[in-house]
């Protein structure tokens, strides 16, 4: 049997009124849909950092209203946070353009200390909405530029990768959740990694969930070295 069938509900670029957001949740249940990987982005009104929703964003009261009514459902909410890569939504405000990677308003900078104090502090709001539930995603994907700051330029890509993204780690695991990760990096995706610091990277997989993506056939043939590294 199949634990999760789940769903990928990506805000990014839409966002449902809030009734039919819980109408769309009891649709899936009747169609054993028991997970939702819940994209969440600009989409939520972030006490910590106002500027980054957009009008209309889901309040705190929404969100908790949807972490109780997918609890009833038997729904698992998994919220995802991207904790460096696709953060645009956040660095094209002035206020958080220092904490971009070489000024690209997709990346944080992974060694901005600041990058992750407001990862942590959005995290914690999100991680407060859905707390009836059991996991978080960190998101770490497609970060094809890494090491292009001067201050990363010391430290190679893979040490700069993991500095910031065991913090995230760390912090989810600490609020008694499970945390889990897009896999990209690991597979050496964009083929901007040697492979010393390929073998870095890996050291994340025993820590987090692996959350295995490819677009058609490609990167199919890491499942089995993934599981024989003990790879969750």
């Amino acid at each position: 049997t199949i634990r999760y069938r789940g769903i990928h509900l990506d805000l990014k670029g839409y966002q449902p009124k809030y009734e039919r957001l819980l109408e769309f949740c009891t649709l899936l249940s009747e169609y054993r849909v028991n997970a939702i990987l819940l994209e969440v982005e600009d989409k939520y009104q972030y006490r910590c950092a106002p500027e980054v929703a957009v009008p209309g964003a889901y309040t705190h009261e929404q969100f908790r209203g949807m972490s109780r009514h997918c609890a009833d459902l038997g729904i698992q909410i998994i919220p995802k946070l991207q904790a460096i890569g696709h953060v645009d939504y956040i660095l094209r405000h002035e206020k958080y353009a220092h904490l971009r990677e070489a000024t690209h308003p997709f990346m944080f900078c992974p060694r901005n200390d600041e990058a992750f104090i407001l990862w942590r502090a959005m995290a914690e709001e999100l991680i407060e909405c859905f707390s009836e539930h059991d996991y978080f995603h960190i998101g770490a994907d497609e970060t094809a530029t890494l090491g292009a700051c001067d201050v990363c330029k010391p430290h190679t890509k893979a040490e700069s990768y993991v500095y910031l993204v065991e913090l995230c780690i760390e912090y989810v695991c600490e609020q008694d959740k499970r945390p889990i990760m897009w896999e990209d990096i690991l597979r050496n995706a964009h083929g901007n990694l040697s492979d010393d610091e390929l073998k870095t990277t890996w050291t994340l997989g025993k820590k987090t969930i692996l959350n295995y993506w490819v677009y058609g056939s490609e990167g199919l043939g890491m499942m089995q070295p993934y599981k024989d590294a003990g790879m969750s």
